[in-house]
């Protein structure tokens, strides 16, 4: 196993709260599925926290299921790339997987999602309808 560090920052940045989470990005051929939370208005990918008693894995699976339905397994995952976000001294540190799927499969959850759920091309997305780091990490796994 390699070991990569993350260079030190200012704890002092992050004193309010701290959490762990998960995010897949589901790909639809050139569009990503994306679903709004409750009492928010932009959409974001499949996701949330992780439970303490959860690995990132069985979080992740989780999450996909309740927000969409999408039975994952552990054959369905890529490596996650991790990215650190501070919010008004909030950290969030969260592990981005990639799936695609079938436009078939994506009908479906767009008709039986219990969140209200969209597909989306990359240039439709904007400050209106989503956040900044969903546009990033969308465009950080086309770069890489």
């Amino acid at each position: 196993m390699e070991l990569k560090r993350v260079p030190f920052f200012n704890s002092n940045d992050f004193n309010k709260s701290f959490s762990l989470r998960v995010a897949m990005l589901v790909q639809v051929s050139d569009k990503y599925l994306m679903i709004v939370n409750e009492n928010d208005t932009r959409f974001k990918h499949p996701g949330g926290h992780v439970n303490s008693e959860e690995s990132l894995i069985e979080a992740i699976i989780r999450e996909v299921m309740e927000e969409t339905g999408i039975d994952l397994k552990n054959d369905d995952l890529i490596p996650f790339k991790y990215d650190l976000v501070n919010i008004d001294g909030n950290l969030m540190i969260t592990g981005y997987s990639k799936i695609e799927i079938e436009q078939k499969v994506a009908e479906s959850v767009l008709a039986n999602s219990p969140l209200k759920s969209r597909l989306f091309k990359t240039e439709e997305l904007n400050e209106d309808n989503t956040y900044n780091s969903e546009i990033e990490v969308i465009q950080f796994f086309i770069s890489n």
